[in-house]
């Protein structure tokens, strides 16, 4: 009886796998695949078949995944950071290859079947990424974050999860704590989302109840992706506003321009190319009135250091960390 029912099933398999593929031929001669593998709409994969190299195969989304995938996403950004790269894994561990912007996989002709189930699972797992979380994508946006903020900032100036001195500090962490001028620190947020948006809002309004001395930066992932109303409430509470990382001049003149970062000869090479020249002799003139005064001994010295860094700041306009 098993054996009966064993071959019964085979025979059910074998049936029904067939009513479900098959090949057909289009108008322009192209050869189409029908398989049961769907996009989450219902439309079902478009799998073309065409000679590829002497004797082989070839099976070709001709670009459908990716367009699919446009309607709800950015094509360049999907490629792009933490989806990228997961795209890139899948499609070297399934033998995906690009082919002006359609996905394919080459076989041989007694090898179509497991060729065309790995090809529609690869497809399937290339379109699950745009089911990724947010939070995921975002990890990386932290990480570029930080990249970027310690290459201008000497790290000793600054405090991650910083917790300042107000009630219930451990819920109200600061992303990162810099050292300002006049005991003013500065405190900078990145903002991937509306979810910390609304949280980085949440919590500039809980120092601003309490009196908190603090100038703030706020970096968005993208400024555009947050809703004007969560956007308008972070701008009343907030300082200066960096729309993406992409905008690395705008982040390098806000940063810079406070006294965070005087003391590295580098950084300061740097602000003696964002700022003005140093003063070039003893004496400087107020303003208005044209009068004249004798430099102070900081002031001095100061601009005895930049000019001893002058030779630093050539270098820094090839390293593209710093605008010359």
């Amino acid at each position: 009886a098993l054996m009966t029912d064993l071959d019964a099933l085979r025979k059910l398999l074998c049936e029904r796998l067939c009513e479900n593929m098959g090949v057909e031929q289009r108008p322009d001669g192209a050869l189409m695949l029908r398989t049961r593998f769907e996009f989450p709409d219902g439309d079902r994969y478009p799998i073309h078949l065409a000679e590829a190299g002497p004797g082989g195969l070839r099976l070709s989304d001709r670009g459908h995944t990716l367009m699919h995938i446009s309607y709800e996403h950015d094509v360049d950004a999907f490629l792009d950071g933490t989806r990228g790269m997961l795209l890139e894994r899948i499609m070297g561990e399934s033998g995906l290859q690009w082919d002006g912007g359609a996905f394919c996989l080459d076989t041989p002709p007694e090898r179509l079947p497991e060729a065309i189930f790995a090809f529609g699972q690869a497809l399937t797992r290339l379109y699950d990424l745009t089911l990724l979380s947010r939070s995921n994508v975002g990890s990386t946006f932290y990480d570029n974050l930080a990249d970027l903020l310690f290459s201008l900032v000497d790290e000793a100036k600054i405090e991650r999860d910083y917790q300042p001195e107000v009630p219930n500090a451990d819920v109200y962490p600061v992303d990162y704590r810099i050292e300002g001028r006049d005991d003013v620190p500065l405190f900078l947020y990145g903002v991937p989302n509306r979810d910390k948006a609304r949280l980085t809002t949440i919590m500039l309004s809980h120092f601003h109840r309490h009196s908190l001395r603090f100038e703030s930066i706020l970096v968005f992932e993208d400024q555009a992706e947050i809703p004007r109303r969560d956007l308008a409430r972070l701008s009343d509470v907030g300082g200066d506003m960096i729309s993406s990382l992409a905008s690395w001049e705008d982040f390098n003149r806000k940063v810079l321009q406070r006294d965070t970062w005087r003391t590295s000869i580098v950084h300061s090479a740097s602000w003696r190319c964002w700022n003005t020249n140093p003063l070039p002799t003893s004496r400087v003139r107020d303003e208005p009135g044209g009068n004249t005064r004798s430099q102070s001994k900081e002031e001095q010295t100061w601009n005895t250091r930049l000019s001893s860094n002058a030779a630093v700041i050539g270098g820094l306009a090839g390293l593209r960390k710093f605008p010359a």
